[in-house]
């Protein structure tokens, strides 16, 4: 499995959202976490008004920040790196966790 071992917390105010990302993470063998635990990877949904403090926060808690963007805003991909908010690069982070 893919995602053995990988301990991922999502992060939406969307119940669909997160049914759905969590139930991809388990179905590659990857466990979700309560929130009092450590975790390899945070899976966020993507908002414009998230701070740069706020996800330096959510990186000091994890090894990898993920943010979740739909595909009709993907221009905010390059929003967030601009701003620093968004360090990972989608293939950087599969590296990280896939081998």
């Amino acid at each position: 499995m893919p995602l053995a071992g990988v301990r991922a917390k999502v992060i939406t105010a969307s119940p669909l959202l997160k049914h759905a990302v969590s139930a991809a993470v388990t179905s590659l063998g990857g466990g979700l976490a309560a929130d009092d635990e450590s975790v390899d990877v945070i899976l966020i949904d993507w908002r414009e008004d998230h701070s740069a403090e706020a996800i330096t926060a959510l990186k000091a808690k994890a090894r990898a920040v993920i943010a979740l963007v739909a595909q009709e805003e993907r221009g905010a991909i390059e929003r967030s790196r601009a701003t620093g908010r968004c360090a990972l690069h989608f293939k950087a982070a599969a590296a990280a966790f896939l081998g």
